[in-house]
């Protein structure tokens, strides 16, 4: 052989340490082990440059990896700093679209509080004309103390213009009209109160939590504050079921909600017309209905009805973000809203909301998306 592995000349030397010639019918045997021990040389060379290019692309598999949870971890950042501004862009938007309907109303709940005001102001210089009457009996009763009892003349004198003054003032009509007076007073300023009561549960800053409500307390007080704009235009008949369960909501969030679909109807009359709102309870759902008797929704519009921005009013009218609102609003509220029209012959709003929801109100819950 003339190369022999360093093994096997370790082995030999072991074997004939002075050098002993190897007999010649060893010699196949030797070459064997010769060539095994040189495979194996190789297979080690091979495997150690298998695992050193595996490290290698291993550690840049790593390098990589790293990389890209980096940017995964970044663009998770960034999605959640995105949801975030959204959720407060539509909250704002909300929110605009609230006090867009305020100012909307403002006239008409401004004339339906001055409607009880005049008349209370009315009662009061009424009153005030009925004190003075009293003062002047009053003060002719002061001359009682000068009268004599013994003096018959004079008693009789006194009774005759005492009976003559209740005559000229109608004593006892003033008397009873005083009841009146005061309770329609007394009705006139809890209307003025109960509607201010209603703008402001409306108005005021909403956080979004849920609370055990009956809906049609909720519908009552959108129709107070959408008053004046159904009035002149619409009979407003209810149809509130008995039993209608208490549903997790924002109170505030479903009267912008109804507010919004109930001057909608007026405003889809050209003239004198119906307004019917129905309450139910189907399946898990309390539903309610708002129903217009007007000129309905063609079909090319029913299918963007709900889109922000779309609006069928002339400009100055509407921003076109009420019914977008108010589907975001619903579905917030994991419900649901759905429209049918017949041109013509009108439209039904349908709203269907869950009795429980996976964030019931005694558990502290929010509206999803709220700041």
């Amino acid at each position: 052989m003339t190369s022999m592995h360093r093994l096997l000349l370790r082995q030999l030397k072991k074997f004939s340490p002075f050098g002993e010639e190897i007999p010649e019918e060893w010699m196949p045997l030797f070459k064997a082990i010769n060539q095994a021990y040189n495979a194996s040389d190789e297979d080690r060379r091979l495997m150690e440059k298998s695992m050193d290019i595996s490290s290698r692309e291993m550690s840049q598999a790593y390098k990589d990896l790293s990389r890209r949870e980096a940017e995964l971890r970044e663009a998770l950042e960034q999605l959640r700093r995105t949801n975030q501004e959204l959720q407060e862009t539509q909250e704002q938007l909300i929110q605009n679209e609230k006090l867009a309907s305020i100012g909307q109303l403002a006239a008409g709940v401004a004339h339906e509080i001055n409607n009880p005001l005049s008349f209370v102001t009315s009662n009061i210089q009424m009153l005030e004309r009925y004190l003075a009457t009293y003062g002047r009996v009053l003060e002719y009763s002061r001359d009682l103390d000068n009268v004599d009892p013994n003096d018959k003349e004079k008693v009789r004198s006194f009774v005759s213009g005492m009976r003559a003054l209740q005559e000229e003032v109608q004593l006892e009509v003033i008397m009873g009209d005083i009841t009146d007076v005061l309770g329609e007073t007394k009705d006139g300023l809890d209307r003025v109160k109960n509607i201010v009561n209603d703008l402001r549960t409306f108005a005021r800053e909403d956080r979004g939590e849920l609370t055990m409500t009956r809906l049609d307390e909720i519908i009552d007080r959108s129709l107070a504050i959408a008053a004046n704009e159904v009035k002149y235009k619409a009979e407003v008949v209810k149809e509130y079921a008995d039993d209608l369960p208490l549903v997790p909501c924002s109170e505030q969030r479903l009267g912008q909600v109804f507010i919004n679909l109930i001057v909608n109807a007026a405003q889809a009359l050209d003239e004198q017309g119906t307004i019917t709102v129905r309450t139910y309870h189907s399946k898990g759902f309390v539903c309610a209905e708002v129903s217009d008797t007007g000129k309905g929704i063609s079909p090319e519009n029913m299918r963007k009805i709900f889109d922000p921005f779309f609006t069928t009013k002339p400009p100055g009218f509407g921003t076109g973000l009420g019914l977008s609102v108010c589907h975001e609003i619903i579905k917030n509220h994991q419900g649901e809203i759905s429209v049918r029209s017949e041109p013509n012959k009108g439209t039904t709003f349908l709203i269907q909301l869950p009795v429980h929801t996976a964030r019931e109100a005694s558990c502290g819950g929010e509206i999803e998306g709220s700041a």
